[in-house]
């Protein structure tokens, strides 16, 4: 065989920062870990399997065998799943150990790029005090959320928001979600009911509509959770969704408004 060149376990890049030999390194899709020191700019050789001592996240237990991950901020070895699988390790660990032993696997199962994710949009503008009202209609009406407090550190890579203040902006065609609305409200009526749906224009107009009750009598607080399965078509990507109420029965006080987008499947 004339054409084998090696084992492939060592390869050579270009140091994109400082290095210090045993650093995990990370350059494009290859993750390695450091043969050599080396200076921005400068060749380094990198290890694609083997067995190491990294150091390790200290508020970890790890057992022999347990998956380990690369935290990138940290800089250490972790139980908990991120997008730089590592392999498995080969000691046991309690949480005031701060190195660890373990197998590096081979590059083919080196990075696991997370694809799903999630987000989450806390309106800040209607209180028990301020509430948003709505009076009696068979009208759909927009729930406000100025997004005022956000979580987004879980979204998935490429996607900057999932809710854009006005309406939730799915990601692409194919796409499968949880839409969760929270939120308190109070009725005016003893028997109140009110029809929600999400407004996605377009010939198809309000989907996934559902009729809520109040069960708690008049003018008494009551918490709803409602959650939504659905799936991203054209018209839904095209023109986003705007989340609507029509208060069927009753004049309706809703505060504490909260939404969560879930990423269930990525197309």
């Amino acid at each position: 065989m004339n054409n084998y060149k090696n084992k492939g376990r060592i390869v050579q890049v270009t140091a994109g920062s400082t290095i210090n030999s045993g650093d995990i390194v990370i350059t494009s899709d290859l993750i390695g870990v450091a043969v050599n020191s080396a200076s921005t700019g400068e060749v380094l050789s990198i290890y694609l399997d083997g067995v190491f001592e990294l150091t390790k996240k200290t508020t970890d237990t790890i057992s022999v065998g347990d998956v380990v991950y690369f935290d990138n901020g940290s800089k250490e070895v972790t139980t908990t799943k991120t997008t730089y699988y590592l392999g498995h390790a080969l000691e046991d660990k309690t949480s005031s150990d701060s190195t660890i032993i373990i197998k590096f696997l081979p590059l083919p199962n080196a990075i696991v790029p997370r694809k799903n994710g999630w987000a989450q949009y806390t309106d800040t503008a209607y209180t028990v005090g301020s509430p948003f009202s709505l009076s009696q209609s068979a009208t759909y009406s927009a729930i406000p959320n100025n997004k005022g407090t956000v979580l987004e550190t879980y979204l998935p890579p490429g996607v900057s928001t999932f809710y854009d203040g006005t309406k939730i902006t799915p990601e692409a065609i194919g796409d499968y979600y949880i839409f969760t609305l929270r939120f308190s409200a109070k009725n005016s009526n003893v028997t109140g009911s009110f029809d929600f749906g999400i407004d996605i224009g377009g010939s198809q107009g309000i989907i996934f509509k559902e009729t809520l009750l109040f069960i708690k009598g008049s003018n008494t607080e009551q918490n709803f959770s409602i959650d939504t399965p659905g799936f991203t078509l054209g018209t839904f990507l095209a023109n986003g969704g705007t989340i609507k109420i029509a208060p069927i029965v009753g004049d309706l006080e809703i505060y504490n408004i909260f939404l969560q987008v879930v990423q269930v499947y990525k197309s």
